[in-house]
């Protein structure tokens, strides 16, 4: 828990903005192939010692540092492969990893006169790996972990997942009511041209009755098309529902979002 807590800020920053990008090529990420990363010839002229480390020994590097800290047992890791029911999480730490150490070590190959890390064992793991490789001296400002920012980010997290789940009202529970189909409001229901064109075209009082459809909305539509279909929609005897007002459930609230998001 310790080294997951001091790596967050760092690694967050950089690569939390693809985490759930591209979840089918995660597994290409952490083989030994020197496929997205051709971007490291970029900025200047690598040697050629350099891209074949990187080429030949990034992965292992990556592998080795979750394997020290025993990130693949993470909480994290494990709430999110749980809520999404999959183990592909594991691919994606490293992949974040991976990502994270070919930036870092192309900032150590070309570093400014005095480079700024955050002391935390991401960065000293790749600085070691890096400096036991080409035994280049780099003048390097530790900044130290501002513990109190990490704590009051985690409890801002915590109270904007609260408050995205809960600003459209809590419910104690719902009435359960059965429909044969679903489907968005986009046409309208009166007064619309064509056999087809209009949103309860399945409704036949045979196969589908008129209890049986269940109409939804994405908000209030900005388009003068789809207003009349929203309408429409409110006003018909059909059931309704508008996406973005639907309220949260006690039992949602206390299982899904703060035992996964919070706790």
């Amino acid at each position: 828990m310790g080294v997951e807590k001091t790596i967050g800020k760092s690694i967050a920053r950089v690569l939390l903005g693809d985490l759930f990008m591209n979840l089918d090529f995660m597994s290409s990420l952490v083989q030994k192939t020197s496929e997205g990363i051709d971007w490291i010839y970029s900025d200047k002229q690598r040697t050629s010692e350099f891209i074949d480390w990187i080429h030949s020994d990034i992965v292992d590097i990556a592998e080795e540092f979750i394997r020290k800290n025993d990130l693949n047992r993470a909480s994290f890791i494990k709430d999110m492969n749980t809520v999404f029911k999959t183990d592909r999480f594991v691919s994606l730490l490293n992949k974040w990893v991976i990502e994270y150490y070919v930036k870092l070590f192309r900032v150590l190959d070309n570093p400014p006169p005095e480079l700024v890390l955050e002391r935390n064992p991401l960065n000293q793991f790749g600085l070691s790996k890096y400096v036991s490789k080409f035994n280049n001296k780099i003048n390097i400002k530790w900044k130290r972990q501002k513990y109190f920012y990490k704590i009051a980010s985690v409890i801002l997290q915590s109270l904007v997942v609260l408050y995205l789940s809960m600003n459209r009202g809590v419910v104690i529970s719902r009435k359960k009511k059965k429909y044969k189909v679903m489907r968005e409001a986009i046409w309208g229901l009166y007064d619309v041209r064509g056999f087809y064109f209009h949103d309860d075209f399945l409704v036949d009082g045979d196969k589908v009755r008129e209890d049986e459809l269940l109409l939804f909305s994405r908000g209030v539509p900005l388009e003068e098309g789809r207003l009349k279909g929203y309408h429409d929609a409110i006003k018909s005897p059909y059931g309704h529902f508008d996406l973005q007002r639907i309220p949260v459930d006690v039992k949602t609230l206390l299982s899904r979002i703060i035992s996964k998001y919070i706790i």
